[in-house]
């Protein structure tokens, strides 16, 4: 059985009279990497809950043009997860990225916090964000996951945690003794899971504090001590598995 090849396309982009016509890098990437010929079976995404099934009907040497011959429409998840985290070091953020797109992550929200080390990043957080989008693009296409995950420009943990509705579920990491496992916690109805992950040296106690007093729960996810993107790994399967419908 061959691969089914996907392709993405903005959400403002339809088909005409059941044709889609995909040039750009898409077109590039089906053509020289994938050698897409004639007859090709191909699903088009738009990241947006909608996927086209369709089928190669052109091939030029800048475009292809695909034939629709059936639309899916998924909803979007009942309980949204987003994960806020501390920028990891040297690139480890895009490898996070992909994982956390494959796992169907609503948002994700980098944090500068305290103890975090972020350099310039003010200098290059449009480039970052660029990147950043262009995995998720790519993992979604690789997963088959129907909705790209909304990629926020970094914000303060302390500012993160303000402004959440009483029907989200609100946790953040902890190497504290009074941190419990998510899997301890009530499955009661909410609309959302915001799943905060610190540096590697932690929250400070200054911060912990403030996240204590607008409702988060401290939470572990094992006895050691976790890399940054492992933790925010790990914590959006277990939060999954606990909480989705």
């Amino acid at each position: 059985m061959s691969r089914l090849l996907r392709v993405f396309v903005p959400e403002d982009q339809s088909p005409a009279d059941g044709i889609f016509t995909i040039g750009g890098e898409e077109a590039r990437h089906l053509l020289k990497v994938l050698r897409v010929e004639v007859g090709r079976q191909v699903e088009v995404l738009n990241g947006k809950g909608l996927v086209w099934l369709a089928k190669v009907n052109e091939v030029s040497a800048r475009s292809i043009v695909l034939k629709i011959e059936e639309i899916r429409e998924t909803p979007q998840p009942a309980i949204a997860f987003e994960v806020a985290m501390a920028l990891p070091k040297a690139g480890r953020m895009e490898e996070t990225v992909r994982q956390l797109t494959e796992l169907g992550v609503s948002r994700i929200t980098p944090l500068l916090t305290e103890r975090g080390e972020v350099g310039k990043l003010k200098d290059r957080i449009e480039g970052k964000l660029d990147k950043w989008n262009r995995i998720a693009v790519q993992a979604t296409k690789q997963s088959g996951n129907p909705w790209l995950p909304t990629i926020r420009e970094p914000v303060p943990f302390k500012h993160w945690c303000e402004g959440f509705s009483e029907d989200s579920c609100r946790l953040f990491g902890s190497l504290s003794p009074e941190a419990c496992p998510i899997s301890s916690l009530s499955q009661s109805a909410i609309k959302s899971v915001c799943i905060g992950i610190g540096p590697e040296g932690g929250f400070s106690e200054n911060e912990e504090g403030h996240a204590l007093a607008f409702g988060f729960v401290p939470v572990r996810l094992g006895p050691h001590v976790l890399r940054i993107e492992t933790a925010a790994v790990c914590a959006l399967a277990v939060a999954q598995e606990v909480f989705a419908v």
